[in-house]
């Protein structure tokens, strides 16, 4: 999917504003505390919306903002969503920005625009919790729909992305795929 996809179900809070190429490549948000930064994904610049959990796991909130615009460019992150009072700051210039007043809010209420898409195409999503077993039921889950689909395409994040701002992060991709397996276990 491009931005322009991922535009056309997500919420557009009071506030957002993009800066960038519509075609770009889209594929999530990437959160903090994630390993590696896949293509397509949008870096998130922290701001007050986040948990003090949250915060104290992200080496960037230790970081002053030029050094964050700095490791951006050394690993070559082209995709950012930021906070709106950066708008216009040197450091993004030329990258995929979309500017929020909230980016954890924007991310779980497009995640759940992504589900509500993927709702009205009758796309199957499911979610399991619980405190033992999730994991191989949400496998069995997964390879069960891919075989009964016939190689349909099965988002099914793993365990390491069991977060709630995490699934919400991966929910978003829902749109590129059949079905949806999720595990989650906390916020």
């Amino acid at each position: 999917m491009n931005v322009r996809g991922f535009f056309e179900f997500a919420p557009s809070p009071r506030g957002l504003r993009y800066v960038g190429d519509p075609t770009a490549p889209f594929s999530g948000f990437h959160t903090p505390s994630m390993r590696g930064l896949d293509e397509g994904r949008f870096y998130v610049i922290l701001d007050t919306s986040w948990s003090r959990k949250h915060v104290a796991s992200a080496k960037q909130w230790r970081q002053t903002i030029d050094q964050i615009f700095r490791s951006l460019d050394q690993d070559g992150i082209q995709n950012v969503i930021a906070p709106r009072s950066l708008e216009g700051a040197a450091g993004l210039r030329d990258k995929n920005v979309i500017y929020v007043n909230r980016s954890f809010d924007f991310i779980i209420n497009s995640g759940l625009a992504a589900r509500q898409a993927a709702s009205e195409k009758e796309k199957p999503v499911v979610a399991v919790t619980g405190a033992v077993g999730k994991s191989s039921t949400t496998a069995m889950m997964s390879h069960a729909i891919r075989n009964v689909g016939q190689g349909l395409k099965v988002l099914h994040p793993g365990p390491t992305h069991n977060i709630l701002v995490r699934a919400m992060a991966e929910m978003t991709t829902l749109p590129d795929y059949d079905a949806g397996v999720f595990e989650l276990s906390g916020l």
